[in-house]
């Protein structure tokens, strides 16, 4: 019987997508427990005043709401939210804000998925994309298994956390290794 999809084939070019989009999981996951546990000491939305942390209680969208997406809104996410449910307005400071993250965001946030989550869910994407296009990178300067230690070394340094946050951080450092794929190799 023949196989729909020859996974052997794929299987080297989605090593990269599963590694790295596992390891942000984690990292999300671990830094997510910190910011939960430290939004409980100082709530920041109405959500996180009116929730506690623990223990769980009903209804339990708002509670799993209140530990796993309230403790990521903080400084510039509620305008990246504003703009990805309303758009851009002159009077309501989102003007200075990039428009591709809460644009690429619109859509599944129209489409039912809560704003926040999809700022996160884009963020995360983009974070992995980000994983897999500087390990590609390096490999043609360092080779693969040095290029992957570098970026782990990345992953796990405190620079990471530009990349787990809702803001616009994980959709820009695609953009000099792409033009640079181009480039002669000297």
């Amino acid at each position: 019987m023949q196989q729909l999809i020859p996974w052997s084939k794929h299987r080297e070019a989605l090593q990269p997508w599963l590694r790295w989009g596992g390891g942000l999981l984690v990292l999300r996951l671990a830094s997510g427990l910190v910011l939960a546990w430290t939004s409980s000491l100082r709530p920041f939305t109405p959500l996180e005043a009116r929730v506690g942390l623990w223990p769980p209680r009903a209804p339990w969208s708002e509670w799993l709401a209140r530990v796993l997406l309230a403790p990521w809104q903080r400084w510039d996410v509620a305008y990246y939210l504003r703009i990805a449910t309303q758009g851009y307005a002159a009077t309501d400071g989102t003007a200075q804000f990039h428009p591709l993250y809460p644009w690429l965001a619109w859509p599944l946030a129209h489409w039912g998925l809560d704003p926040l989550l999809a700022l996160l869910l884009v963020a995360s994407v983009a974070a992995v994309a980000f994983l897999v296009v500087l390990e590609r990178w390096l490999t043609e300067r360092l080779g693969p298994r040095s290029a992957r230690r570098v970026v782990l070394d990345w992953l796990v340094s405190p620079l990471a956390a530009c990349l787990l946050f809702s803001y616009t951080e994980p959709c820009l450092p695609c953009a000099p290794w792409r033009a640079d794929s181009g480039a002669a190799q000297p």
